[in-house]
């Protein structure tokens, strides 16, 4: 894992070596190996590095192409390297050594933009070409490593994370109240924006060229055409199934320094864990859990029963044991300005401080399972047809928990009885109810009262097309992309998801989707291949704790009747006044719903957040009356002057002449990165 970085100015004039150093300073990363600037006239790129891989060990980032000619900066893990190579034809002897930076570089040379689409593994990268003088930029199929810029026609900015691209000094900060507003209705943003203005992201699998006098994005990816196999019995796509499995496992404990599997007790990460111990891999992990200790939500058996069918110790934490006092929100959020969070996050950053300290540098999770095994609804329409009703009703049960089941469901009876002139007009409609239900489930107005969300019409029907029927929706690269990395990038841990791996994936897609939910069992193929291997007592379980109770617990050590507080929302008129003081004396009171409790964490996450842009906000929000938006003008770009033209810096990192970099190496702090 690393941090890139870089600023392209298509008018010409210098970037200085200053700017790329303000962007790298910013770019957190706890316990980092080393940095590196390219600068060329009005090109400047920066690289900050965390080794995690064996070949990352001789990697050197900015990286020069053969010819001079590209330059490359990358984030990038590729699990499919011995394919890439054969496939490459190079001439090399010692691949030990080629870096997975060696092999995108090259693979950019072979096969231009097309070079994303034969990468398995999790990228974002930048390479700049001096003769086209352009830039190409390319992110993972599954938005797993980030990619943020600010562009317009005079210049680009990018990084992996928004503080940098604010940093280089040339643009103001301030919260986009439109994203805000989206974030409350929605729970997620639309691929391509941030939670400020003009900052946006490259969407995952998808790849992007800007010059002076162009700029495009193009998909590079489309699992929705995949085809059907049904050539394969559901015990061969079974073993199918477990050989790839294995494979994207065996992949993510590459690792030259220590990896830790995470487990939750629940089947994903034990397929997982029991996985890797019964391959007997030579490179050392080990597993870690978080104990919930007189809650509901403790899975303390279920890690007991891998320890006992492997003779394993598991590290356990305990939530009882975090102090959530010191590592308040305002605390975190001053560490993870980027975006507001969900979910019981502090005990996952509190948890990974003490990894990282213990010089775990690689996580693997189960994170993916539920979104790649979930299936895809449109079986259950054959079942209703063939008047399947016992199996149709054990499918409705056992994927009962995803939020649009029934709307869904309602949808294909529809279709059924109404021919096709009707089925817009029913669509509509159904689109109205799916907005009203996602707006209740998030922000229910009966209880919660919340000012009416108003955005575009067109915005509001594009969002709703993303909680559609689509499979692999973008929605879970939200959350990847809003939580995951963010509970991990700044304490320097690289986290891994096996169920992401591309070929994994592609296989799913393509099984009929009936074989993941055989016979209403929830994650079929992945219990079918995983029989024999994780112990039964956790491959057969049929509940699933909920997070609620770890929630619960946070927000009983953090508020107080003094800090729960949400003048920002109140300010932005997203949350009534009296909605405040309602929620607050029925959470004080103890009366309080559950999902009450949820709403007024999410929004007091959000207020925490807020608070730390207090002054943008205001100043946005004040632009609501015609007059300040016309009085509005967005900043202008800084003059930086003359310098010498096409200035390179560098000494290596072992003290040799160089022309290109900079590189040094800052040493290991013992202490914790992030936020104290």
């Amino acid at each position: 894992m690393s941090g890139i970085c870089g600023i392209i100015r298509f008018d010409e004039k210098p970037v200085k070596k200053e700017e790329i150093q303000k962007m790298l300073d910013v770019t957190k990363i706890h316990g980092y190996d080393a940095e590196g600037i390219w600068i060329d006239g009005s090109v400047g790129l920066g690289h900050k590095m965390l080794c995690t891989t064996p070949e990352s060990l001789h990697e050197k980032q900015p990286l020069i192409g053969e010819d001079d000619n590209l330059v490359l900066v990358a984030d990038a893990r590729l699990d499919n390297r011995t394919e890439l190579i054969e496939k490459l034809d190079r001439k090399e002897t010692n691949f030990d050594k080629v870096t997975d930076a060696d092999l995108i570089l090259w693979s950019y040379q072979k096969w231009g933009n097309n070079c994303p689409s034969y990468f398995n593994g999790d990228f974002a990268f930048a390479i700049w070409n001096n003769k086209e003088n352009k830039l190409f930029v390319s992110r993972d199929r599954f938005g797993i490593r980030q990619f943020y810029y600010y562009y317009n026609k005079e210049i680009l900015i990018f990084a992996t994370y928004i503080e940098p691209i604010f940093s280089s000094g040339f643009l103001k900060r301030v919260v986009d109240i439109q994203s805000v507003k989206k974030y409350i209705k929605f729970s997620a943003l639309d691929r391509t924006e941030s939670f400020f203005e003009e900052i946006k992201r490259l969407p995952s699998s998808n790849w992007m060229t800007i010059s002076k006098n162009q700029f495009k994005v193009a998909r590079y990816w489309y699992p929705e055409k995949i085809q059907t196999n049904t050539t394969l019995s559901l015990d061969e796509a079974a073993k199918k199934f477990s050989i790839l499995f294995h494979n994207a496992v065996k992949a993510s404990l590459r690792s030259s320094h220590p990896v830790s599997v995470e487990l939750s007790g629940g089947l994903d990460s034990s397929s997982i864990y029991s996985i890797a111990i019964s391959m007997n891999m030579t490179q050392p992990f080990a597993a870690h859990t978080m104990q919930h200790k007189g809650l509901p939500s403790d899975e303390t058996y279920y890690i007991e029963q891998l320890e006992k069918k492997f003779k394993s110790d598991i590290l356990k934490f305990d939530i009882n044991e975090i102090d959530f006092k010191k590592h308040n929100l305002s605390n975190f959020y001053s560490k993870f300005p980027d975006s507001p969070q969900r979910g019981n996050f502090i005990e996952f950053v509190m948890k990974n401080r003490i990894l990282a300290k213990r010089g775990v540098r690689v996580i693997i999770t189960g994170i993916g399972a539920d979104e790649v095994l979930g299936g895809d609804d449109s079986f259950m329409l054959q079942y209703l047809k063939n008047l399947k009703f016992v199996r149709l009703f054990k499918t409705l049960r056992c994927i009962g928990r995803r939020a649009q089941s029934r709307s869904i469901f309602i949808k294909y009876i529809f279709s059924l009885f109404f021919v096709d002139p009707l089925k817009e007009s029913i669509n509509k409609i159904i689109k109205y109810v799916q907005s009203k239900r996602f707006f209740k489930n998030n922000f229910d107005k009966s209880t919660l009262d919340l000012e009416e969300i108003e955005l575009d019409k067109e915005v509001d029907n594009n969002y709703i097309e993303l909680f559609g029927l689509d499979f692999l929706s973008p929605r879970f690269s939200y959350w990847i992309d809003f939580n995951a990395l963010q509970n991990y990038s700044n304490d320097g841990i690289e986290v891994r998801h096996p169920f992401f791996d591309t070929k994994l994936v592609e296989f799913i897609i393509s099984l009929p989707p009936e074989y993941l939910h055989h016979c209403g069992k929830y994650k079929n193929i992945l219990k079918l291949a995983m029989n024999g291997i994780v112990p039964d007592k956790v491959l057969y379980r049929n509940n699933k704790t909920s997070l609620v109770p770890g929630i619960k617990l946070q927000m009983k050590k953090i508020f107080t009747d003094s800090n729960i507080y949400h003048q920002n929302l109140i300010y932005l008129k997203l949350l009534k006044k009296e909605t405040s003081k309602h929620l607050t004396s029925q959470y004080f009171s103890g009366k309080i719903m559950t999902k009450d409790l949820l709403k007024l964490w999410v929004v007091s996450n959000l207020e925490n957040w807020l608070k730390l842009k207090k002054g943008n906000i205001r100043m946005l929000a004040s632009m609501k009356k015609d007059s300040d938006i016309k009085k509005y003008t967005k900043p202008k770009v800084k003059n930086l002057g003359k310098i010498g033209s096409k200035t390179k810096y560098g000494k290596s990192k072992s003290g040799s002449d160089g022309t290109s970099s900079t590189y040094y190496n800052p040493g290991h702090d013992s202490g914790f990165g992030g936020a104290s």
